[in-house]
């Protein structure tokens, strides 16, 4: 009986250690974007500030943009001091992973019609002409003209937040 109980409790001591090791292999990744060259479709004004989050343990990625605009003279404004807040907020399941030839990591993430593709650059051997460690682009169909509206920002490393 005591050699089934120590079995059992080794049993279980491993199961956790697993699990544990299981989430620290699928974290939460998040990366502030700092630069910006957003299309007029995506967000109304330039944006003043976003991230990217990269959720593999729900394969979900989300885009969040928040801008300011001015509010037009004699227009009826939520903000008293005449600027209104804008911004994106996109989340799409993540389809693809993949490493270029260079080591950065492209990840994918899309539905009928928007994508976010995140390329992590930690790795990147060739880091030539690179400005930001993480770069993002956004792509929509504009309905009315049948073409492709691409934004592109640019963040920091993608890391795991202090907290959530």
């Amino acid at each position: 009986m005591k050699t089934f109980k120590l079995i059992a409790l080794t049993i279980a001591f491993f199961a956790t250690i697993a699990a544990s090791q299981a989430r620290s292999v699928l974290p939460i990744y998040v990366s502030s974007l700092r630069g910006f060259n957003a299309h007029s479709s995506h967000v109304i004004g330039q944006p003043k500030g976003g991230s990217v989050m990269l959720n593999l343990a729900a394969k979900k990625v989300s885009l969040r943009l928040m801008s300011s605009s001015s509010c037009p003279a004699g227009a009826y404004c939520f903000i008293s001091n005449r600027m209104q807040i804008v911004g994106l907020n996109v989340e799409l399941p993540l389809t693809g992973r993949q490493t270029d030839g260079c080591g950065s990591v492209v990840y994918t993430a899309q539905s009928a019609t928007q994508q976010v593709q995140i390329i992590d650059n930690q790795n990147n051997r060739c880091f030539v002409g690179k400005k930001y460690v993480t770069e993002v682009s956004y792509k929509t169909m504009d309905s009315k003209t049948n073409t492709k509206v691409i934004s592109y920002f640019g963040g920091d490393v993608l890391e795991v937040p202090a907290s959530i």
